[in-house]
């Protein structure tokens, strides 16, 4: 990759819902020293996927930091 980003995501659609993987090379990369600029670069690296959380239990479950405004 020379530019721009690469994102690919994987859904299977299941009676309970969705399951998703993602992989994107370049992370968080639009916020200036957030620790996941290039956290998932090895991941996209090895063609491999992370697991994409659809339901709002389990994104609250694995969520770093939940901000309200």
């Amino acid at each position: 990759m020379t530019g721009g980003d690469g994102y690919v995501s994987l859904v299977e659609f299941r009676a309970d819902g969705p399951v998703a993987w993602t992989s994107l090379a370049t992370g968080n990369a639009t916020r200036p020293g957030s620790p996941h600029i290039t956290d998932q670069l090895p991941t996209y690296g090895a063609k491999g996927f992370g697991r994409a959380w659809t339901k709002r239990k389990d994104v609250d479950a694995h969520a770093v930091k939940i901000e309200t405004y």
